[in-house]
């Protein structure tokens, strides 16, 4: 059973009531929930330091930066492409690259101009 997004918002403001955790929203992919962004925002909001860690494109770079996201995580399950796709059970090495890639792209376009 998933949380609805009223109990979402009030889980974010218990976890904020402990002080300044690290809030990190994963399993699975998290892109795949229809409200993540409202709830990216609302955890930026009550000031937590949140972290998607999700499948990464341009859009939900961007996404996650107008939620006020500044920090995302991208699992690594091994060393070499072989050893990441073994792991996973299929490949994905690939798209692990090109997320890789966006998040670099997006970075230096965000940042060329300091």
């Amino acid at each position: 059973m998933e949380l609805s997004t009223t109990e979402g918002f009030r889980l974010l403001e218990q976890i904020r009531s402990f002080g300044n955790p690290l809030m990190v929203l994963t399993g699975g992919d998290p892109l795949k929930r229809p409200d993540l962004l409202p709830l990216l925002r609302h955890s930026v909001t009550l000031g937590l330091r949140t972290q998607p860690d999700a499948s990464i494109t341009n859009e939900a770079i961007q996404s996650f930066q107008d939620a006020g996201v500044a920090r995302m995580a991208i699992s690594l399950d091994g060393a070499t492409a072989e050893s990441h796709d073994r792991f996973r059970g299929r490949s994905r090495h690939l798209r692990l690259r090109a997320s890789r890639a966006a998040v670099r792209a997006k970075h230096r376009s965000r940042y060329a101009g300091r």
